[in-house]
């Protein structure tokens, strides 16, 4: 399965933009158009007080860190917001708006953030 095979599999299941990323803050593939600082949401994981004090911008506007820990970040805008799950070598991110709930997106995220894991990704 290539890179954008997940993409759209998170768009599908909800997401507005996806997008999977290196910790590196490379881009493995991403919807068109999602814009936010790699490095600094990958950077969360290991210390999440400076994400959750400063949040994070993604296309322009700012979102609330609401959940931070080693494994998921979540952050909120309204009524939409952002899941984030970690990998052993990167990021899967999903991007909602009012028509997703926070639940939906974050069962679709991780699930595919557990499955790179388990394929030492």
């Amino acid at each position: 399965m290539s890179w954008d095979s997940y993409v759209t599999n998170l768009t599908t299941a909800g997401c507005c933009k996806a997008g999977l990323y290196g910790l590196n803050g490379s881009k493995w593939a991403a919807s068109s158009g999602l814009d936010f600082p790699v490095k600094a949401l990958a950077g969360g994981f290991a210390s999440p007080d400076g994400l959750r004090a400063t949040g994070l911008k993604i296309n322009g506007d700012k979102y609330f860190v609401l959940m931070a820990d080693g494994e998921v970040i979540m952050g909120k805008k309204g009524q939409g917001g952002f899941v984030a799950a970690k990998t052993n070598t990167g990021v899967v991110f999903g991007l909602y708006d009012q028509n997703c709930t926070p639940g939906q997106i974050s069962k679709s995220v991780t699930g595919i953030a557990d499955y790179l894991k388990q394929s030492n990704l």
